[in-house]
């Protein structure tokens, strides 16, 4: 696991209340983790922008429902910034 999977997975656990390490790739992040949509959009999706200096458009964050799905939007974001390692 990268550090910024980490990262995020930790985030996502504040606020679905559950460890990180409990949570599965899988998992939605409305449906099964009950977190709210004001949540998302106005705490963590700002706290991953902020802590990554990432962009992605509203449709892009949209389009992430799952944990997974979400992990791979960030890190997408990252590689476009950061040269290969």
């Amino acid at each position: 696991m990268s550090p910024e999977e980490s990262v995020i997975r930790e985030f996502i656990a504040q606020l679905a209340a559950v460890p990180a390490g409990a949570l599965r790739s899988d998992q939605r992040l409305v449906a099964d983790l009950k977190i709210d949509g004001d949540d998302y959009g106005m705490w963590l999706v700002p706290e991953l922008q902020k802590r990554f200096s990432i962009r992605p458009s509203i449709a892009e964050w949209e389009s992430a429902p799952t944990v997974g799905e979400l992990i791979a939007l960030v890190e997408r974001h990252l590689s476009k910034r950061q040269p290969t390692r």
